[in-house]
């Protein structure tokens, strides 16, 4: 948030930030060159990439809540319960827990 936040300030001077869940004014995109645009996709990009492994890394761990609740009785049972619910490593990142 930190790259994103030192980027904008380039173009939006503003007293906002993202990182404790402010907001801050995304500067004109038809204003930006190409460099600008490029470097601004990046760092679009990668937060998205960050947002989605959080998310998926969010759900694992809620899902291991749920099957100690449940009373799960061992850690290799849990493991087999999670390569169901989740299937293989082709899952996508942000993908959310089956019910």
């Amino acid at each position: 948030m930190g790259t994103l936040e030192e980027f904008l300030e380039q173009f939006v001077d503003s007293t906002g930030t993202l990182e404790v869940g402010g907001t801050m004014k995304a500067p004109d995109l038809a204003k930006l060159s190409p460099a600008q645009l490029a470097d601004y996709l990046k760092i679009v990009s990668m937060l998205i990439k960050r947002s989605d492994a959080l998310s998926h890394r969010l759900n694992l761990l809620d899902f291991e809540f749920q099957e100690v609740l449940n009373g799960v009785p061992n850690e290799q049972e849990m493991v087999r319960h999670m390569v169901r619910a989740f299937g293989s490593d082709d899952a996508p990142a942000g993908a959310s827990v089956p019910n």
